[in-house]
């Protein structure tokens, strides 16, 4: 029944552990392109997705196991149908786990946070008025919605965020699993009773939270005689967390999406994809893609259009929706490829030269010894340095300050080392997540080019150390180490 309960290999040290992730998520890849149409590879999926050994953020991994986790339910058959011992998944722990990543994590207040979306493909997300934040207010965590937080007190605190909330979608999840429930655990007894009755706990939870909110909806449909226009009726469908419902606005087939939105239809209806793709729609995400990059092409074809509704801006936002929507898929080549168009082509610019190359940093770095400012220390930095603060540093050279900190029209060696160091570690990020995404691929030699060329030579004349990054530093090892096992057979 198992899709991936392979016998696994000896290890030889707990470092081995960590390629197990991955070699996972390749299985369950492999179970989904041999049969799409079995629920089990995408559970398999959502299992390889959890596991924390799997360099992922955390909106990564939540959307991730949301969009697994919603390809397998819809691949089970309906509670009236479904039988026991025929499938690994479980639909009523499936519907269940869909919801509670729907709803996120409940704070003291009551509130549901919702799903973490900070992520680049869902950068148009962020900034609609449905996106909340955690702040800290004298010690309590509150979830704030964008449009409130200009009112924040002074001393409140942004905590993370921004957090998507469907409680419409959560609540029909939450039913489904109740519906599953009836069929596969009432019948165990006591310990089924249980498990229904949990569910049941929870979905009443959910429903007075989404009592509320439609009813800020309606009066916020009423308080115009009922004549919200499409706009609004979305903006408010999101703002009291409706996922569902703005969906189903932004998909009636009657809509006409030019007359209601004018200039901004290139913006809602890759608004329209977000959605889809952060409510785990990938299907629809992807059909949806494919006609909107059409729609681009033909206003780019015409000047005028292009800059009315704002295309060459948004087109990036379609670049990472299309990323984003190969990793969902597996195409991890094709998504590979995506990232080297968004952030590879940023890779060794360095506007900053020309201005160090008019600086002379010699009073500030002593060439006989290595070292660096404490404010700089960080997981790049090689060891062993001595470190030394910026008060010091001008103390020992003499310097006036004015050099070191320097200004916005002529900055001095602190910012000008500043830049450096950035520029350095944004490529070195680069070079680790390319590596990353040819491990997911299962493309060995790619991942093993990229990891090296995270390495970052020294700086001397800056005082600037060799940098390496641990993490890519420590595939680097476990490539090696497994290379030099099989070359052993």
């Amino acid at each position: 029944a198992g899709v991936i309960n392979a016998i696994a290999p000896r290890l030889r040290s707990a470092e081995d552990l960590i390629g197990i992730p991955f070699l996972a998520l390749r299985a369950a890849r492999r179970a989904i392109a041999a049969d799409p149409d079995h629920p089990d590879g995408y559970y398999a999926l959502s299992l390889a997705l959890n596991d924390p050994g799997l360099p992922l953020s955390e909106s990564e991994r939540t959307i991730g196991r949301v969009t697994a986790l919603r390809q397998c339910l819809l691949r089970l058959p309906a509670p009236e149908q479904f039988r026991r011992g025929i499938y690994a998944a479980s639909p009523t722990n499936v519907a269940g786990q869909l919801a509670e990543l729907y709803l996120g994590r409940r704070l003291e207040t009551g509130q549901f946070v919702g799903m973490p979306i900070n992520m680049p493909s869902l950068q148009l997300l962020s900034g609609i008025e449905g996106t909340g934040f955690l702040v800290d207010v004298n010690g309590r965590g509150v979830l704030v919605p964008r449009w409130q937080l200009p009112a924040l007190p002074q001393q409140a605190r942004v905590v993370s965020g921004p957090y998507l909330l469907a409680i419409d979608i959560a609540r029909e999840t939450l039913m489904l699993a109740d519906r599953y429930a009836n069929v596969e655990f009432l019948p165990l007894g006591e310990d089924g009773r249980r498990v229904s009755d949990a569910i049941k706990a929870g979905l009443k939870s959910v429903e007075d939270a989404l009592v509320r909110d439609i009813k800020q909806y309606e009066e916020a449909k009423l308080s115009r005689g009922g004549q919200l226009k499409v706009m609004d009726q979305l903006r408010a469908a999101l703002r009291f967390n409706l996922g569902g419902e703005s969906l189903r606005i932004l998909t009636d087939q009657d809509l006409n999406y030019e007359r209601e939105f004018g200039r901004n239809v290139l913006d809602i209806t890759l608004t329209r994809v977000c959605l889809e793709l952060a409510f785990g729609r990938l299907e629809d995400a992807t059909a949806d893609l494919d006609v909107l990059q059409v729609r681009f092409n033909e206003v780019a074809a015409n000047p005028e259009t292009q800059k009315a509704l704002n295309e060459p801006a948004l087109r990036n936002a379609l670049r990472w929706a299309t990323f984003q929507a190969n990793v969902f898929e597996g195409n991890y080549a094709e998504a590979g490829s995506i990232l080297e168009q968004q952030e590879g082509q940023l890779v060794g610019i360095d506007p900053g030269k020309e201005l160090r190359d008019k600086f002379d940093p010699k009073p500030f770095v002593n060439l006989g010894e290595t070292g660096i400012l404490w404010s700089e220390l960080g997981p790049m930095t090689a060891s062993p340095l001595f470190v030394i603060s910026p008060v010091e540093l001008v103390l020992k050279t003499g310097i006036p300050v004015a050099a070191l900190a320097g200004s916005n029209e002529n900055p001095g060696f602190l910012a000008l080392r500043d830049d450096l160091l950035s520029r350095r570690s944004r490529d070195a990020e680069f070079f680790y997540r390319r590596g990353v995404m040819s491990l997911f691929e299962g493309d060995i030699p790619a991942a093993r080019q990229r990891f090296m060329d995270t390495r970052q030579s020294s700086v001397p004349a800056w005082g600037v150390p060799e940098q390496k990054h641990p993490t890519a530093e420590m595939y680097l090892k476990l490539i090696s180490e497994a290379e030099q096992r099989m070359a052993g057979k």
